[in-house]
């Protein structure tokens, strides 16, 4: 009766644990920006956007527990580098990320865009542009480090894209340069219509950049999650 006893103890104690791990299981932390239409904060605080719907969906199929936080963009980069989030989007590739994360399936298409006053008479295209021009794109942004890398005259980098659009109508710069989609939303948000033109420039598509350290614990989840993706953006 005894050894019956202790045989049911440990079979409880054992469901008990499974049980506790899983309830205890940690859940996949994704940092994201202020960037409308892409991420922003909706009106019940959670986040909104084209781009976290998309994701939200593909990590909502892999049944893991997960939460997905607003932050400044170079903090959400920087958390992710050191192992404080598993990744971070909506991001552009770049050599620099590939260091320390892997980037996924594209999330939301975009270009790269030259935004200038009306009135200006500015061409990027022209040989004097680079050497005249104050440009500007937000901080910690790959637009932003791509400026800089290939010898644009970088004059300012404020936290958003309303800011850069502001400082822009202002004529604090000559240029803002950036995601076309989401300068066209913020036009419009701010009640800006023509009072700019635009030029595309690179074209950057963008999806979630997940860390290395957190791919290494989970080697099939990148591929999983990118097939959600293209399920969650063709349906």
């Amino acid at each position: 009766m005894r050894r019956i006893f202790l045989v049911i103890t440990s079979v409880v104690l054992f469901i008990l644990s499974l049980s506790s791990t899983v309830s205890a299981q940690e859940p996949l932390i994704l940092l994201t920006d202020e960037r409308p239409p892409f991420e922003f904060s909706g009106p019940d605080g959670r986040p909104a956007g084209v781009a976290v719907e998309i994701v939200r969906c593909a990590l909502e199929k892999t049944g893991l527990p997960f939460e997905i936080k607003i932050t400044p963009w170079k903090r959400a980069q920087l958390d992710t580098q050191r192992g404080k989030a598993a990744g971070f989007f909506s991001a552009s590739h770049n050599a620099d990320r590939d260091q320390y994360a892997q980037l996924s399936e594209i999330v939301v298409d975009q270009y790269w865009s030259w935004y200038v006053l009306k009135s200006s008479s500015l061409n990027p295209a022209s040989k004097s542009f680079k050497a005249e021009a104050r440009t500007a794109s937000w901080l910690g942004s790959n637009s932003l480090k791509w400026l800089n890398a290939n010898g644009y005259k970088v004059e300012s980098n404020p936290s958003t894209v309303d800011q850069l659009l502001l400082q822009l109508s202002r004529r604090k710069i000559d240029v803002a340069f950036g995601s076309d989609v989401a300068f066209d939303d913020a036009i419009k948000r701010l009640g800006l219509d023509g009072r700019f033109k635009s030029k595309k420039g690179v074209h950057k598509p963008m999806g979630v950049y997940f860390s290395h350290l957190y791919l290494k614990d989970k080697p099939r989840f990148l591929e999983k999650f990118n097939e959600f993706v293209d399920e969650c953006t063709t349906n």
